[in-house]
């Protein structure tokens, strides 16, 4: 068996999750052969956000494609909309909040600690 070398996913492709009431479409990750990063799309209903987590080997992008809401990082609460990015280091708790549907990029990288 030949290792993975890097593939083409169409819109709807990838592995598909529900949660929190919203549809997470994964294109990279350890299920497709990368074990140092993720990527995928997030779609949030009206009203839902992203609970306070953190990673503790990775770090992680939420890149906005639609809608608005606010960027929860430790007591600091900024306002996000279409073409915002939030970044936070491994181990930093953060949440999103969202006022209406929205759509996000989300990216995790591992960290190597």
């Amino acid at each position: 068996m030949s290792e993975i070398q890097g593939y083409v996913l169409g819109p709807s492709e990838g592995e598909h999750l529900i949660r929190n009431a919203g549809s997470i479409f994964i294109k990279v990750g350890p299920n497709r052969g990368s074990n140092n990063m993720a990527l995928g799309t997030q779609q949030l209903p009206l009203g839902n956000g992203i609970r306070v987590h953190q990673h503790h080997e990775a770090d992680e992008v939420l890149f906005v494609l639609e809608g608005r809401g606010f960027g929860i990082l430790g007591n600091d609460r900024i306002p996000v909309e279409k073409g915002s990015a939030i970044y936070a280091e491994e181990r930093l708790a953060w949440r999103r909040e969202s006022r209406q549907r929205t759509l996000a990029s989300l990216g995790r990288s591992a960290t190597g600690t």
